[in-house]
């Protein structure tokens, strides 16, 4: 699991991209500007992330995260 920290955005001035984007260390310039949908990566398990769009499966995702950061 990721490990968010920072603070929680406002309920009232919500951001414009992912609602995670400020607090997410995998965060990139598409998380701040466009909102993800929700993907169904496998046993009816659903992520809104940009990252896993290329992943084939939830367990692929550490793989993906990692070598997004390099």
């Amino acid at each position: 699991p990721v490990m968010l920290q920072g603070d929680v955005p406002s309920p009232i001035d919500t951001p414009v991209g992912c609602k995670f984007a400020s607090r997410c260390p995998y965060a990139t310039k598409r998380c701040h500007e466009e909102r993800p949908i929700f993907r169904n990566v496998g046993n009816e398990h659903y992520v809104a992330c940009h990252l896993v769009e290329n992943a084939f499966n939830f367990a692929t995702m550490e793989v993906v995260l990692k070598q997004s950061i390099i």
